[in-house]
């Protein structure tokens, strides 16, 4: 049987393989509690719950539609769960008030994640926010 660490690690992967790369939005209740927190100073204003994972997923899908993460590494000790990814997308859309401009780009970034009988119920998230309003010609602050 595999222990809880190894579990939370495939909860982790299976949540980035369908939310993230196949687009299946509607299964973010099978990933996160309804008290959920994101703690993330690049969204400091999302709502707490499953609610709050959708929120910045449509944002992101909106002006990123084609993006995809892809795991770099993982680990695990007791209840968290420490992700370094990649995401690869196009500027389709507009975001934070920048027009689409058609650039590829690529962030990275660390997330954190908490979990509680197989479910998130906080996740501390660090990405490359300057990096990214830098490619796609923002103000980068």
């Amino acid at each position: 049987m595999p222990t809880t660490t190894e579990t939370n690690k495939a909860i982790e992967r299976r949540f980035v393989e369908e939310f993230w790369n196949e687009n299946k939005l509607d299964s973010v209740e099978d990933f996160y509690a309804a008290d959920y927190r994101r703690h993330d100073p690049n969204t400091p204003d999302v709502s707490a719950g499953p609610e709050g994972v959708r929120e910045v997923a449509a944002v992101l899908r909106a002006a990123f539609p084609d993006v995809r993460l892809q795991i770099e590494d993982m680990l695990a000790e007791g209840d968290l769960v420490a992700t370094r990814w990649t995401a690869t997308s196009t500027h389709l859309g507009e975001f934070e008030g920048i027009a689409p401009t058609g650039k590829r780009l690529e962030v990275s970034g660390i997330s954190i994640t908490r979990f509680v009988n197989g479910k998130i119920t906080d996740e501390w998230v660090s990405w490359d926010a300057a990096g990214l309003l830098k490619t796609i010609g923002g103000d980068s602050k």
